[in-house]
């Protein structure tokens, strides 16, 4: 595995656009710029794949972009018609992901539920990022970039690396507009990044519950853990050192996906253990029966 390219293309390139697009706005592009290093990642990653895309799991990086531009409303301008334009947005981009299934595998009932818990989880992620906005965005910025790394450690544990790195893309850009936070000229608005961050989450959590084998438990505690965000923030306000007040909230975000992480782990494990206890019916040449069809990459190539 090239690492130092994996790196380039996962972290270095999405960590670029956002700093990039988010200084030469003095923020306001914050959101494009981490849309835009999602999809910079997506694109050096898989190459271009046509538009629309073919398989659902690719949708988030459009829609995310899609997301930033819907940022650019600013939160203090008739809120109430920015949430529903946000919470549309949500249940449109949840619909991406989740049609196939409907058509497919899908009751009714389990479908709304699919939705349903696809744009609550970007909901609670939006929430969450505008709600920060007080504390000048370092501390919710760390907060942030800390629960989609942990959630790219729980998506990996659980089959779907291409959504981890995808998550990993989101992490970086937050990561790099919080190192541009600390700066005396770097202020970034939280709200200009809520639709994006909303839709990115709730997206690629639910590629990990529907198309891979993340746990129903790592979902619903991956679904509020934003709001860790929001305990860090005030936690961090607290502390007297800025730099502790940025270690506490650090350490505050990582702990529920630490706990999705774990979950998603055990399960693996568990799941590797079941299998091996179990013996399979040798085929016609001798190996297991039903490897052939086995599909281990969740759709993704």
């Amino acid at each position: 595995m090239d690492v130092v390219g994996l790196l380039l293309k996962s972290a270095v390139a999405p960590g670029a656009v956002a700093l990039l697009l988010a200084a030469v706005s003095r923020g306001r592009l914050a959101g494009v710029g981490v849309a835009g290093g999602l999809l910079t990642t997506y694109l050096l990653l898989l190459g271009w794949q046509g538009f629309p895309p073919v398989d659902a799991t690719h949708w988030a990086p459009w829609v995310a972009l899609a997301g930033g531009v819907l940022g650019l409303w600013p939160a203090d301008r008739a809120p109430a018609a920015r949430l529903a334009a946000v919470v549309v947005a949500l249940l449109g981009s949840a619909w991406l992901l989740v049609a196939p299934l409907a058509a497919h595998a899908f009751s009714a009932g389990e479908t709304a539920l699919a939705l349903a818990a696809t744009a609550l989880t970007g909901l609670a992620a939006e929430r969450a990022t505008v709600a920060a906005e007080p504390q000048a965005g370092r501390a919710g910025l760390l907060a942030l970039a800390l629960v989609f790394a942990g959630m790219a450690g729980a998506l990996g544990l659980s089959g779907t690396l291409f959504g981890a790195q995808l998550a990993g893309a989101v992490a970086a850009g937050l990561g790099a507009l919080f190192l541009l936070a600390l700066t005396p000229f770097g202020r970034v608005p939280l709200p200009a990044l809520g639709p994006a961050v909303g839709i990115a989450y709730g997206l690629l959590v639910a590629t990990g519950g529907l198309y891979a084998e993340l746990p129903p438990l790592a979902w619903a505690v991956l679904a509020v853990a934003p709001l860790a965000v929001l305990l860090a923030r005030s936690l961090g306000a607290r502390a007297r050192r800025p730099l502790v007040g940025l270690a506490v909230a650090g350490a505050v975000a990582l702990v529920p996906v630490g706990a999705a992480g774990a979950i998603a782990q055990l399960a693996s494990a568990s799941d590797g253990d079941a299998a091996s206890a179990t013996p399979s019916a040798p085929g016609p040449d001798g190996a297991p029966a039903g490897d052939e069809a086995a599909d281990d990459d969740y759709g993704y190539e």
